[in-house]
């Protein structure tokens, strides 16, 4: 199951792989701290994201890192 997901997750456009994310951790995640706001999902719907990492707001950028660590301690993070 990681392994087809990992290559889906490639294949589809960025912006809707993380709005899709945004969407299914917000029904999952154990933390509101890490959940991205309607508004927030929608930013990143609405950029180009492909080498323009240096424009998603800062919020955005916080709550994935959060997010991350949350999905480490809990050892769900893929090598």
């Amino acid at each position: 199951e990681g392994k087809s997901e990992e290559i889906i997750n490639a294949l589809i456009n960025p912006n809707e792989r993380l709005a899709r994310e945004a969407k299914d951790d917000s029904n999952q995640s154990d933390s509101d701290s890490s959940r991205l706001t309607n508004e927030e999902i929608e930013t990143l719907q609405n950029m180009e994201l492909e080498g323009n990492v240096a424009s998603i707001p800062q919020s955005i950028k916080d709550k994935a890192v959060r997010y991350a660590q949350e999905r480490e301690e809990k050892g769900l993070m893929s090598e």
